[in-house]
């Protein structure tokens, strides 16, 4: 059994660059994996999309970032979803077959308020406790008030049991994301 930290991909600064979001989320989930499990942290990584097609995705800069940071490479694994409902499916799935027994999702507050049902009704399908921690001071208002509409849809889809529905609509519109995502999160 092992601890993992998720940690959720923002946007992009540039083509090469990671925005201050996706980096402040790095930070925290390198600290407490220093600090809760020094010897052997795992870190699992999304945003498996590029800015432009054919550059390099966001996961990929987030592994190089982590490895600068002294991260050995086979300590960080990628999942394959491209939004909320993909990356929370597929996530733990992953985390499952890699018998994480303490998991920790980081990201922002604002993300948190539509991500973590999603991940934590996939979780509870396959017996995974999942933690959050909220990476405070980032995004601006125009990502903020996006992520509260969102967390909107989210809550009403479960609620009126349409969760299907709509993350069908929403993995299709997302998965557009893999020809490129210029999407500001910072903003």
């Amino acid at each position: 059994m092992m601890t993992i930290f998720v940690v959720i991909a923002c946007h992009f600064k540039s083509e090469t660059e990671l925005c201050d979001t996706t980096i402040a989320r790095l930070q925290k989930a390198l600290g407490m994996a220093w600090e809760l499990s020094p010897e052997k942290p795992i870190f699992m990584v999304g945003g498996n999309v590029p800015y432009e097609k054919g550059g390099p995705t966001l996961q990929r800069l987030m592994k190089e970032w982590l490895v600068e940071c002294g991260v050995e490479k086979y300590r960080i694994v990628f999942n394959e979803g491209t939004g909320t409902f993909s990356e929370g499916r597929e996530s733990t799935r992953m985390l499952t077959a890699l018998y994480a027994d303490k998991v920790f999702i980081v990201s922002s507050s604002w993300w948190l308020w539509s991500g973590m049902p999603v991940w934590r009704r996939f979780a509870k399908e396959h017996g995974l406790k999942i933690e959050a921690t909220a990476v405070q001071k980032t995004g601006g208002w125009r990502t903020r008030l996006t992520y509260a509409a969102y967390a909107a849809v989210v809550y009403t889809a479960f609620l009126f049991g349409v969760s299907s529905f709509v993350e069908a609509r929403l993995n299709a519109m997302q998965a557009k994301r893999l020809e490129g995502f210029t999407w500001n999160g910072c903003a």
